[in-house]
Order: structure tokens, then C-alpha cells, then sequence
């Protein structure tokens, strides 16, 4: 065979073995998850919804279903003013003066909607609604359109100030409840990037919208890189659940989702460790103690489960936050007590939020604590990644002395960049860094979620003693996060809501400025894009004219042709890099110089034929 025949072989395994791994890098949200990740202001709320080709809210192009951000933000009314100085005589403010602002029905709002009980004018309060019901009791046609309108009465001195050059925001909510305003809102949305991303392979942002077309400027926010982070000295409490409820209540549906069964449905047999049991949604299972605790219990099962051996043995639960709450950095800690007995094998982990992209063990996996029945007195903590699994895993373990489950323990991690430390009642006891794991790879510097689950038997957990009486608990107290502050340097940019329904828009990260008002020990060295931790809209402080936007298709400006000139493993130049920050449908190409060693054509690179590994973690 050729040399050339040969390297061109060589190559195309290597590119489908990339992008094998790669998945589309230019996505950042589709919005396919739920909203765990973003924020909202007051008086602002975001709705997920889904879209067939067929509903007006269709984008173009779109061929089949797809989910979309809705934003509900302030809605822009508008309104008349009496003329002149209306409130003054001369340049006496006269305090018992009453006003009239007309709040006008146009054609995308009625005024007549509005909860007249809920005007507010800088201080001032409606004079003269109907108070029994909320409804106006002046409606008239103030602009002589042939609808009506809202006259709404104010009284002078109730006003905190009043500037006649600029009059102040007129605020009120709906009889359904939305909020209504003439101006000076500050509504915002911003998702949260947990761990930060590495933006820099990009030209810019672009996103579809769906505007009304009337010309309102909207900034677009990114927050760059931080300040080194201080510590755990720095870190305070970001997330917990304290687990106080009354008994018999189930664990809260915001923070966990039950997995449920055997392992089957996923593929994996035995949750691919052999285990024993069935894992529920029952409250017999996972439930407060009334105590303050969550009672994660495992149960002898009456035989109606069918497991991937017979009839179920054992019935127990497995909590996750996915989709709920990540996490990347800071300290993760719970206080738990767990059961005495050989078999069991309870557990508090994380595994990485991109597991559905890249399949486990490249997501990773961090076992903050693992305890098994069979040694009574130790705990273990350990990592699993690519290279580094299961039972070439890299862990510690420590010795309390007598049996773990004798009281509660705080278990805890410290989690840096490139670092990892493991306590026990505040003990340290095991760390990890990339050295650890080399040659292969650390792939613990992005976001993870939690994992609380009560297993038994298995490879890890071990045969379960037959002298052992159910039921048996694992008792959590609490779950916590600590993170350090949020000292992101701030930039912006704006684009114009000039088209009605969907446009697709482009923002070029070279007309990005810095933003005015900054964190403190925010850093001050440009928009590098190397460490993005969240992106966000700043609503128009007037409102918006329908009181909705629409988001769709979030996705880095990557370069369409990428000329590959060198064939080092990765950095700048190599095939590597060239798969990493090409475009979607853009091609690779290869300099003259490698003539000789690749194929004459270039490669194109159609996400569509991304294949995305399925694997679960093998625990």
C-alpha cells in the first residue's frame, strides 16, 4: 500500500475518531434542557417552549420540533401627561393638587387591563379607583381613537420628586399579574456558565430573535474572565438543602430527580457493577425523617419488580441534580450518616453535565465519599476519567478508627482548577492533580452534578452478609455549596429590535466594550474569551412593546475554512485545533507542505454526522 494511501487512511480514522468526541462545539444552548442555569430579574420570567414547523413561532428553516426561550419581561405602556409645570404655581409646588396621567389602549394593549390598585407614580398612589374590585372607574377616550382609555389620579405631594424634564416611570401590574411600565426598569436575564467556557476559538455570537421590530436597543452582556480565586477562605454558601421537612415529605423535586430501576433501561445491567437493587420514587425509599434528615433507604423488596436477574431483592433510591443544579469548583460538602452491614454500599458523587456529549468515562467522575459495609471503619474518595476508571481509578481512602457508622460525618471536597483535595470532619486525607492521572487526561475543570444514592452488593459494595436486616438508611443532613465571588469583567455590546419575528443575529466580539459598572477586583486586561462565565440580555429600560422576546440556536462565530500546516498532535496549525474551532459545515484544508501525507481535497466537517457515545458510568 502507498505511503500516501496509507496516511489518508491514517487521517480519516483520526478525523472520525474526533469528531466522534467533539459534538458541535459552536452550540452553546438550544434550550433543550430546563432553565437550572439562568437567572432573571425582578419582574421578568423565561418559559421553554416547544415548537413545530407548523406554529407561527417557527423559525426559518426549521423542519422539525424544537424548543425555544421564551422572555417575559416589563411591557412598554404608553401614556399622556398634562401639559406645563402641573403641579407647581408659579415656583410653589402645590401639595394637594390633583393629576391625571392617561395610560392609552394602543393596539397591542388594552389599558383598560390594568389593576388600578397597583398604579404607581415615584411614591404616588391612584386617588380614585374602585377599591372593591381593582377596576378603573375612569375610562375615556383620552387620544379620540374610539377606544378607551385609563385616566389615572395622582396627588402632588404624594410624589417623592418630580422632575418636569424628566417625568418619572408610571408602574402597574395587570389584572393577570404582568408588569407594566413607561421606563426605567432594569430587567435583565443571564445564563450562568458554571467552571466558565473557553470562547476564545470564536469571531463572535450569533442567536436567533424574535423581536417586534420597533426599534428598542437591547445589550447583549458577557461576563469574561475572573480574578484568581482566593480560596476557600473566600468561599460562601451559593446552594444547599437542609432536608427540614416534616416527615414522610419527598426530597425536593427543584434540587433532585429520582433515577429509576435496575440499570436495564440504560443499558447497563446492575447499573454496570452487578448490584442487587431496583432503585424507586417511593417515599418508602427516599423521604425526611422529620428529624432534619433525608432517609435514603434500601428495602427488602416483595418480588413484583422484575431486575435484570428475577424478581427484585432490594428496593433503594438514587437522587441527581442533573438538570437541576451544577456545580464546578468551590467546596461540596454533606453531612451524612450511613448504615452498619457488608453489602452496602451508599454513596455521594458528581458526574460531569456534558456525560450525554461525551459518554463516562470522558465526562468524569468524582466520589466525594463511597463507604462499603465490608470495611467498616475507612472511607474512599476517587476519581474516574479517561484512562483512569473503575478499577484503575485514582483514589484515597482514610481510616477512621471505628465504624464509619457508628455517628455523622462531614464529607467534603475542595475543588480548584487542576486540583482536588478530600476531607472527613475536616481532615484532609486524599488530593489529585493532573499529575496524578498523566499521560492521560485531567477532565475535571467544567461543571458537575450531584449524586446521592444507597446501593447494595456489587463489585465495589461485595456480597451482601445474609445476617443483614432491613430496612437499612442513609441519613443526610445536608447537602452544601461553596463557591468564591463572582468577580467576572463585564462587557457589552447592543443590537436594534428592527425586524418583527425571527432575524438572525450576528455580534462580533471586536465590537464588545467594557461595561461601566464592574465587580469589585474585577480584572482589567480586554474581553481575552478564554474563561467566559455566563452571557445575558439587558432588557430596553422602557419595556418591551408586547412584553415577549423569543431566543433560539445560541452559537459561537467560528471560521468556515480552517488550513491545517503541521502535524503535531494539537496546538496552532495541527488537525487537532482545525476540528476543534471549525464552523459548522466548514472546511479543513491542508497546506502544500503536507501534499504529500493527506488527501488532496478537503474535509467537510457536517455536524449532522456527529455520533455522540451513550456510555454511563460503569459503578
Amino acid at each position: 500500500m502507498s505511503r500516501r494511501r496509507l496516511a489518508g487512511i491514517a487521517l480519516g480514522l483520526f478525523v472520525a475518531s474526533s469528531m466522534a468526541i467533539a459534538a458541535d462545539a459552536s452550540l452553546i444552548d438550544d434550550f433543550d434542557q430546563p432553565l437550572y442555569q439562568w437567572r432573571v430579574s425582578k419582574f421578568v420570567e423565561l418559559d421553554r417552549l416547544s415548537v413545530l414547523p407548523t406554529d407561527p413561532l417557527a423559525r426559518p428553516g426549521q423542519t422539525t420540533a424544537e424548543n425555544l426561550l421564551k422572555v417575559t419581561g416589563p411591557r412598554h405602556i404608553d401614556v399622556r401627561w398634562p401639559a406645563g409645570q402641573f403641579c407647581h404655581s408659579g415656583k410653589q409646588l402645590v401639595k394637594n393638587r390633583e393629576f391625571s396621567v392617561a395610560v392609552l389602549t394602543t393596539p397591542g394593549f388594552d389599558a383598560r387591563s390594568i389593576d388600578i390598585s397597583s398604579l404607581w407614580l415615584n411614591g404616588a398612589t391612584e386617588l380614585h379607583g374602585n377599591r372593591k374590585n381593582g377596576q378603573p372607574a375612569h375610562l375615556v377616550d383620552v387620544d379620540g381613537d374610539g377606544d378607551l382609555d385609563l385616566a389615572a389620579h395622582f396627588r402632588c405631594g404624594a410624589l417623592y420628586e418630580l422632575d418636569y424634564s424628566q417625568l418619572p416611570p408610571l408602574e402597574a401590574n395587570t389584572v393577570g399579574g404582568a408588569y407594566v411600565t413607561t421606563g426605567g426598569s432594569t430587567a435583565s436575564i443571564f445564563r450562568e456558565i458554571q467552571g466558565s467556557q473557553d470562547w476564545s476559538v470564536g469571531e463572535g455570537i450569533r442567536f436567533w430573535f424574535h423581536g417586534n421590530g420597533n426599534g428598542d436597543a437591547i445589550r447583549f452582556q458577557l461576563h469574561d474572565n475572573r480574578a484568581p480565586d482566593a480560596g476557600p477562605s473566600s468561599w460562601k454558601l451559593v446552594w444547599s438543602d437542609e432536608f427540614n421537612g416534616a416527615a414522610g415529605q419527598p426530597p425536593n423535586a427543584r434540587n433532585w430527580t429520582h433515577e429509576v430501576g435496575d440499570g436495564t433501561a440504560q443499558g447497563i445491567p446492575g447499573w454496570g457493577n452487578n448490584e442487587l437493587e431496583y432503585y424507586t420514587d417511593s417515599l418508602d425509599n427516599a423521604a425526611t425523617d422529620g428529624n432534619g434528615n433525608l432517609a435514603i433507604t434500601a428495602r427488602r423488596s416483595d418480588g413484583s419488580l422484575s431486575c435484570y436477574y428475577g424478581p427484585c431483592e432490594i428496593t433503594s433510591a438514587r437522587l441527581v441534580s442533573q438538570h437541576k443544579a451544577d456545580f464546578a469548583y468551590g467546596r461540596i460538602e454533606a453531612r451524612v450518616k450511613v448504615p452498619a452491614g457488608a453489602g452496602l454500599w451508599p454513596a455521594f458523587w458528581t458526574l460531569g453535565s456534558n456525560i450525554a456529549d461525551v459518554g463516562w468515562p470522558q465526562t468524569g467522575e468524582i466520589d466525594i465519599m463511597e463507604f462499603v459495609g465490608r470495611e467498616p471503619n475507612e472511607v474512599f474518595g476517587t476519581i474516574h476519567g479517561p484512562g483512569y476508571s473503575a478499577g484503575a481509578s485514582f483514589g484515597g481512602r482514610r481510616n477512621l478508627g471505628v465504624p464509619v457508622s457508628d455517628a455523622f460525618h462531614t464529607f467534603s471536597i475542595e475543588w480548584q482548577p487542576n486540583r482536588i483535595d478530600w476531607f472527613v470532619d475536616g481532615v484532609l486525607y486524599h488530593s489529585a492533580t493532573p499529575a496524578n492521572v498523566a499521560p492521560n487526561q485531567w477532565v475535571f475543570n467544567h461543571s458537575f452534578f450531584l449524586i446521592m444514592n444507597m446501593a447494595v452488593g456489587g463489585y465495589f459494595g461485595g456480597p451482601l452478609d445474609p445476617n443483614v436486616t432491613f430496612p437499612k438508611s442513609m441519613l443526610v443532613d445536608y447537602v452544601r455549596v461553596y463557591q468564591g465571588p463572582d468577580t467576572a469583567e463585564r462587557f457589552e455590546t447592543t443590537f436594534i429590535d428592527d425586524t418583527p419575528g425571527w432575524k438572525e443575529v450576528s455580534l462580533p466580539f471586536s465590537g464588545f466594550t467594557r461595561s461601566e459598572w464592574q465587580p469589585k477586583q474585577a480584572p482589567d486586561d480586554g474581553l481575552t474569551l478564554s474563561s467566559v462565565w455566563g452571557y445575558g440580555l439587558v432588557l430596553p429600560p422602557r419595556g418591551l412593546t408586547t412584553g415577549t422576546v423569543h431566543l433560539d440556536k445560541v452559537r459561537l462565530i467560528q471560521p468556515l475554512e480552517v488550513t491545517v500546516t503541521n502535524t503535531n498532535q494539537s496546538g496552532a496549525g495541527s488537525l487537532s485545533r482545525a476540528i476543534e474551532i471549525i464552523g459548522s459545515g466548514g472546511n479543513i484544508r491542508f497546506a502544500p507542505a503536507l501534499a504529500m501525507m493527506v488527501p488532496s481535497v478537503p474535509i467537510w466537517m457536517p455536524h449532522s454526522s456527529l455520533s455522540r457515545p451513550a456510555q454511563r458510568p460503569a459503578r
